[in-house]
């Protein structure tokens, strides 16, 4: 470290590579890519920039890349993230220990690099954390890098703090002081944005990353935090656009209706709405992140409640970033004087002034008196070299971050997607599987080659089903490491890393996950959804007026709430739940699937007045039912018990042998595209 410092053999640190290591000191894990595209954005914006150059000149990102070349060797780590959605062969960058104290040395006086620990996520135990759960991560240095480089003109970025905590926002609000149990670190990102204009007034947000489009959607956690949000805004008397974060949410179209549901129940309490809005991960990539159109939350949480035209009206006229920010102008005169200044380096600012805007934790250095632990070259070599065997097998060090994140670093994406849908539908068939993966035929092989390496890790183990014929009988499960892995990762809600049961099988003890004990009992039920589910999802890719479907389990699709007129709770658990986006809607529609197997008229009664008392509760606004039965000879009487229990909703039966002629999805599509059109 000290030959970049000091000494006859010290090296010059470019004031480009200065720049780079100004960005990584920010926003660890960021690409090459995306470092081009912010240093394109403050050479284009500097004061003496006297020709605008385009965003993406390639000699600036070959330049970039160059210099970090540079800095790998003792200033710059690199990690290779392969996540599904994301590209694959990009490195991601962090600074060493060497690095930080390079940096540092360039003000003067020189910083230290305890000061910056400080301010910034670069211990060790920060970028452990990124990197074990890396989704949050990669979503969040989208935003960041799109809203630095658009918000030259009208905005400055002063301040983006991830993870952020709750005194924080706090601090920032001038709200009453909390309890210390308020204070727990939020998975969100507090950016302060500065406006450019000559009254200089500033904008916070707070940036919420959602799950990917393949991870179930996090019920609690995301109700937990608005209901936290409206509460805290509530409880401090604050108006509706004075000092308060404005809110937004980054998460995928696959998980718009939660997000609507959501803020529906959340406005049904007469609690307040948070102020923001909902974005697409997707059109952020597109069209930026201050041009992205956004859903305002006042808007998702009438959208059942509204007309066809209406919610058609509200998602084509929808509002961009700059407008809502424009909206969130005024901010109390007493929270001016501590806003950084705009001739202020937020570096220096941030490490001299970390009293304002304090990490989510304190360090251990200052709770336990020990040096801060920063990265270095053998502490990332040691973790780069992969998770052996023995990590993937050991279920007490399964669930720890260390163990999580180098799984993420020698797993590839489609090894991750294949043990998540695994984990979400337990009890598959290869076969299944590879449907719902979208493989099919020849692609199968690529199936067979990532079951071996799960298998060998210890990741997934095989149930065999002796009354299914040939193939059929080997089913896959994950295994108790690969629950407590893919909770840590964030890719499953901490509930679903419940303890889970001891079942003998003839290769001996089998452990079974919570929501595979139900499945297990009826396994003829069981084979047959998911057979139906498969065969669902791999004409969805064939059929052209689909662009894009997801599904969700059992577990996923529940719903409780209290009925006051029975006074009893009313659970409502369909067989499965599926998210179609048709070409030419504005909003995808969901769609609750029951499998029926010749269920007694009393039995399916009962379930159809769940339905009717469903619609009820949420004022007659439900999503379609789409029932599929095995036998011809239940037709009329699924249609007799329907129309007994009342149920408003729209019904649409089909067959199971029939889901594989193309017919019968252009009959649904057609038929969905009808409901969409009604007034």
């Amino acid at each position: 470290m000290r030959k970049w410092l000091t000494g006859p053999e010290a090296v010059r640190i470019s004031p480009t590579e200065t720049a780079l290591l100004r960005w990584l000191l920010w926003h660890p894990l960021l690409s090459a890519h995306e470092l081009a595209r912010l240093e394109q954005s403050r050479q284009r914006h500097a004061p003496d920039a006297a020709v605008a150059r385009p965003v993406l000149e390639p000699a600036s990102i070959s330049q970039v890349r160059r210099d970090l070349r540079r800095l790998k060797r003792g200033l710059v780590l690199a990690f290779r993230l392969k996540e599904p959605g994301w590209p694959v062969a990009e490195e991601r960058y962090a600074l060493t220990v060497a690095g930080v104290t390079a940096f540092a040395h360039q003000f003067q006086p020189p910083l230290s690099a305890e000061a910056l620990a400080c301010a910034y996520p670069i211990e060790q135990e920060d970028l452990l954390s990124r990197l074990a759960c890396p989704v949050s991560t990669l979503v969040l240095a989208t935003c960041f890098t799109s809203l630095i480089e658009g918000a030259r003109q009208d905005w400055q970025v002063r301040v983006f703090q991830f993870p952020c905590s709750l005194r924080s926002l706090q601090r920032l609000a001038g709200w009453s002081e909390w309890s210390a149990a308020r204070t727990r670190p939020l998975n969100a990102a507090l950016c302060l944005l500065q406006s450019s204009q000559p009254e200089q007034q500033s904008v916070p947000l707070l940036l919420l990353p959602g799950p990917h489009q393949e991870q179930p959607f996090p019920w609690r956690q995301a109700a937990n935090l608005l209901g936290q949000l409206a509460r805290l805004y509530q409880a401090n008397g604050q108006e509706p656009q004075a000092g308060i974060p404005l809110v937004l949410v980054v998460s995928t179209a696959a998980h718009l209706p939660a997000w609507s549901d959501l803020l529906q129940q959340l406005a049904s309490t007469q609690c307040r709405v948070p102020q923001g809005g909902m974005l697409l991960v997707e059109q952020v990539r597109q069209e930026g992140f201050l041009t992205a159109p956004c859903w305002r939350f006042a808007e998702l949480a009438a959208l059942r409640a509204s007309s066809t035209s209406a919610w058609k009206a509200a998602a084509t006229q929808r509002p961009t970033v700059s407008t809502l920010l424009l909206e969130q102008m005024r901010i109390r005169s007493q929270q001016q004087a501590d806003l950084p200044q705009p001739g202020e380096d937020p570096a220096l600012l941030l490490a001299r002034q970390s009293h304002l805007w304090t990490r989510s934790k304190q360090p251990s250095w200052r709770r336990l008196g020990h040096p801060v632990r920063l990265p270095d070259a053998r502490w990332a070599a040691s973790l780069i070299r992969g998770a052996s065997r023995q990590a993937g097998a050991d279920v007490s060090t399964a669930g720890t971050l260390a163990t999580a994140a180098r799984l993420n670093l020698t797993l590839t994406a489609w090894q991750k997607r294949l043990l998540l849908l695994v984990a979400r539908f337990p009890l598959l068939s290869r076969a299944q599987a590879a449907q719902l993966l979208g493989l099919k035929g020849q692609a199968e092989r690529r199936l067979q080659r990532l079951l071996v390496a799960l298998l060998a890790t210890d990741l997934l183990t095989c149930y065999r089903w002796s009354a299914a014929p040939g193939r059929e009988q080997e089913r896959l499960l994950p295994t108790q490491a690969a629950a407590g892995y893919l909770v840590t990762r964030g890719a499953l809600p901490p509930y679903w890393g419940e303890s889970g049961q001891l079942v003998s099988s003839q290769h001996g003890p089998l452990w079974l996950p919570p929501q595979a004990r139900g499945l297990l009992a009826q396994m003829q039920h069981t084979h047959g959804l998911y057979t139906c589910l498969a065969a669902l999802s791999w004409a969805a890719t064939q059929e052209p007026a689909i662009d894009g479907s997801w599904i969700w389990s059992t577990r996923e699709s529940a719903r409780r709430w209290f009925d006051p007129r029975r006074r009893q709770w009313i659970q409502l658990r369909p067989d499965a739940t599926w998210i179609i986006w048709l070409r030419g809607q504005p909003l995808p529609v969901c769609l609750l699937i029951e499998y029926d197997r010749a269920t007694r008229q009393r039995e399916f009664l009962a379930k159809a007045e769940t339905y009717a008392i469903a619609s009820q509760q949420t004022g007659g606004h439900f999503p379609p039912v789409l029932i599929i039965t095995t036998q011809p000879r239940t037709v009329a009487r699924i249609h007799t018990c329907w129309q007994l229990s009342r149920a408003p909703q729209p019904m649409l039966l089909l067959l199971q042998a029939a889901l594989d002629q193309p017919a019968t999805l252009h009959h649904m599509t057609d038929w969905l595209l009808q409901l969409c059109s009604l007034p």
